[in-house]
């Protein structure tokens, strides 16, 4: 009876010294998982990502209050102004002139500047291309034509100029212009110094502060030339002031000015 006893002590014993060395080792132990089986699974799929829009700078003309382009449009802006940048340049930046957003019919219409292939302290020369969205696509070899904010086929490239006040020369590195020396257009056969005459006395006749940016520089027929001010954000959609000149013993005085609408 005795014996019974002692071997029913000594079995409860190990039983409970095995219960206590389980409690006693840690969860998830190198021997535990070891005794595991092995299982696959696939990792986790990463979140999908819209796509990155291109590193570019975009300038808006906030008259019409333009949305935001998204980066799809930005990458398909670049998509259609990178063939056809002149050599040895690159985009500077993107100009909106309007834009809508949403689903119902977004659209742009913008300007792709590329950096100026002539600079001095006070005259920059480049080319840009303007793109309508609204316009139907253009054709897949489409090269240097393409269709202008007016839907028109034309030139790819066309000149732009950017002068700089004349208390600020330009110097240093390039960067995106203020509204106030954005690039304009000149047409007609008038050399650098007339360009920058014209533009120094519209500024001091208009004496506005900051002043508004020069948009188009064009000879008249009546030996006359016409500075003008302000912005375009698409047809029939603008404003600003005009400054008529005629020279006289070789220098433009004013002959009129105004202000202008569409």
């Amino acid at each position: 009876m005795m014996n019974v006893l002692r071997m029913q002590a000594l079995g409860l014993l190990t039983i409970l010294g095995l219960l206590a060395g389980c409690a006693d080792r840690p969860r998830g132990s190198p021997t535990s998982r070891a005794t595991q089986p092995a299982t696959s699974q696939a990792p986790k799929a990463a979140p999908a990502t819209a796509p990155a829009a291109p590193q570019v700078p975009i300038v808006y003309d906030e008259r019409l209050h333009p949305a935001r382009l998204s980066a799809s449009q930005v990458s398909e802006i670049m998509e259609l102004a990178v063939p056809v940048c002149p050599k040895g340049q690159r985009v500077w930046y993107i100009h909106v002139m309007s834009s809508r957003g949403g689903p119902e019919r977004p659209y742009y219409r913008v300007q792709i500047l590329y950096t100026p292939h002539s600079a001095t302290a006070r005259l920059r020369k480049g080319k840009r291309v303007s793109l309508d969205s609204f316009a139907p696509p253009p054709k897949p070899n489409w090269g240097r034509e393409f269709l202008s904010q007016f839907g028109v086929p034309a030139e790819a490239l066309s000149d732009y100029y950017q002068v700089s006040l004349l208390a600020s020369p330009f110097a240093g590195k390039l960067r995106v212009p203020p509204k106030c020396l954005w690039p304009f257009a000149v047409t007609g056969d008038l050399s650098n110094r007339e360009i920058i005459e014209l533009v120094d006395r519209t500024r001091e006749h208009l004496a506005q502060d900051p002043p508004e940016p020069i948009l188009s520089i064009e000879p008249n027929s009546g030996g006359t030339v016409t500075v003008t001010t302000g912005t375009v954000q698409g047809y029939l959609a603008g404003g600003g002031s005009f400054v008529e000149f005629r020279k006289v013993s070789g220098q433009y005085v004013v002959v009129k000015a105004g202000d202008w609408r569409a």
